[in-house]
Order: C-alpha cells, then structure tokens, then sequence
C-alpha cells in the first residue's frame, strides 16, 4: 500500500500537470482574478503572491474596523475606542494569502498538436515550440515532457485514455494525462500514476 506521504506527492503533481494542460487549452487566469486561500491550504502551482490583491483585503478589513458596527456592550467613546485598538491588534495578527494567476495565454495549437502526437519527435518539437506551457527552458514540467515523450505516448495509447472529440471529454482527457504524467514525474508509469490517483482521497483542508 503507497504511504499517504506518497499520495500526497503524486496528487501535487497531478495539479501541476492539471494546471499546465488547462492552461495550454484555455489560458490563465480564469474568469476569476484572483482568491484567498484557507489556512494551510497550498496555492495552485505557478501563482505568485500578489501583494496589491492582499493590500485590497488588508483595506476592506480595516474599513470593517474602524466604520463598522461595534458590540452592543460598547458604548461609550472609550470603550469603542479600546475595541477598534484591540481589533486593530487582531488584525495586525491575520495571516492573509492573496494569490493571482501569472496571466499567462492559452496555447490551443500547442495543446491539439499535443493531442495528435504519434511520435516522441513530434512531442519535443511541440515542447520546444512553445511559448510558455511546455517550453523546457522556462518549465519543469516541459523539461520533463521533453525527457519523457515516450511515456505521455504510451499514456495516450492506454485503453483507458479518452479519445472522444466531444467538449465534454477533454477534462476527462486533461485528468487522465495529469495523473499519467505525475506518475512519470515520480518515476512511476504512466498507467500505475493512473490508478493510484484515481483511487486516492483528496485530502480535506477544513479546520479540525
């Protein structure tokens, strides 16, 4: 049985790959300009802090402080005075992770060429015409595709693998190749990072 350990590193890899073939079909960001995380939660990979977005909710929350609505029990000027110091205190101690998407656009001639693929030449030439997703000398990830052509064909030559043209199949196509990959990344087969992946729990971020 692979440690939780294990399946904690192949599910980080898995959202690597998931995030690198999404964005080589769709681009990044997401209509979403950016989020805050819960705590300990990890961001995606390939984001960077943002420190305008966390400027943006330090003011809100410091509006809430010094204009919002005090307690009942505080009333008068002191004791509102002493409340607004204290949450001023809290606040200070807030941990806030804002994070935006580095805004990179979406490579639809890379991704189907990708998909086409029959040959590992043809995947290293994809890989070394790529302008960000899967440009070796700017990603891991392409360094790795580059190295390891071979397994993404044989991904892609797996039963399992989704070949259907309907819209609705290429997530089902991005997750199969994601989890295959992140297999190889961990020097795993592609077939073997498929099947412990789909049998794994994602692990919850709630607060015990």
């Amino acid at each position: 049985m692979e440690s939780k350990a294990h399946i904690a590193t192949l599910l980080w890899w898995e959202s690597r790959w998931r995030h690198t073939f999404e964005g080589l079909r769709a681009g990044w960001p997401r209509p979403s300009e950016g989020l805050a995380l819960p705590d300990r939660q990890l961001p995606p990979p390939d984001y960077r802090v943002s420190k305008d977005r966390l400027v943006e909710f330090l003011i809100k929350l410091r509006l809430q402080v010094e204009h919002g609505p005090t307690p009942k029990h505080v009333t008068t000027p002191e004791e509102i005075r002493q409340w607004r110091k204290q949450s001023r205190k809290k606040l200070a101690k807030k941990q806030i992770e804002v994070w935006d998407p580095p805004g990179h656009p979406p490579e639809p001639d890379i991704w189907e060429r990708l998909k086409r693929a029959t040959n590992p030449e043809q995947v290293r030439t994809i890989c070394s015409q790529s302008r960000h997703w899967l440009n070796a000398k700017r990603s891991e990830l392409g360094q790795i595709l580059y190295k390891c052509a071979e397994q993404l064909l044989e991904a892609k030559a797996d039963p399992a693998y989704p070949h259907s043209e309907r819209g609705s199949s290429e997530k089902k196509r991005i997750q199969f190749l994601a989890r295959a990959m992140a297999g190889v990344s961990v020097g795993m087969s592609p077939a073997t990072g498929v099947d412990l992946l789909r049998k794994a729990k994602v692990p919850s971020h709630k607060n015990p």
